[in-house]
């Protein structure tokens, strides 16, 4: 009761935390459909060609989306990786310290769990799919004689 305001302030903290990682995730996953749809634009005569000689469009569909599938699971696990690495950084070799009389602890106080983690990976993956499959859309409109021809 006693320290309420201060808890109430973290919980808002927290829910901005984690809005502003959403919104981080989102630009970053559309960076990579971006990537994904100038792939596909400058093979757009290869996957003409490939369609031409009787390659179905599922099967193209399968190879454009797991190449952004895979650009977005690097970019995951480096950013897995990095932050694992400040975590265990701040928590064992530099704490950031505060001013025991104002904030009522001594360092800033770091929670680390692996069901967070969990959580941003698999909403990443998700978000990262749905943005793979909008940009593939462009991929079944592709018509393969005038991408031969160069139009």
């Amino acid at each position: 009761d006693l320290n309420e305001n201060v808890f109430r302030a973290i919980e808002i903290e927290k829910f901005l935390f984690s809005l502003l990682m959403t919104v981080l995730i989102a630009v970053a996953s559309l960076n990579v459909l971006g990537t994904l749809t100038m792939l596909l634009i400058e093979k757009r005569r290869s996957v003409a060609i490939l369609r031409a000689m009787g390659s179905s469009w599922n099967r193209l569909r399968k190879v454009f989306l797991f190449d952004g599938l895979l650009i977005g699971c690097a970019g995951i696990w480096l950013g897995l990786g990095l932050g694992i690495a400040v975590l265990w950084i701040i928590i064992k070799i530099l704490p950031i310290p505060l001013a025991a009389e104002v904030y009522f602890v001594n360092q800033v106080p770091v929670a680390f769990g692996w069901d967070q983690f969990f959580w941003v990976v698999a909403s990443t993956i998700l978000i990262l799919f749905i943005g793979c499959e909008l940009s593939l859309r462009g991929l079944t409109r592709l018509q393969v004689t005038q991408a031969l021809q160069g139009e």
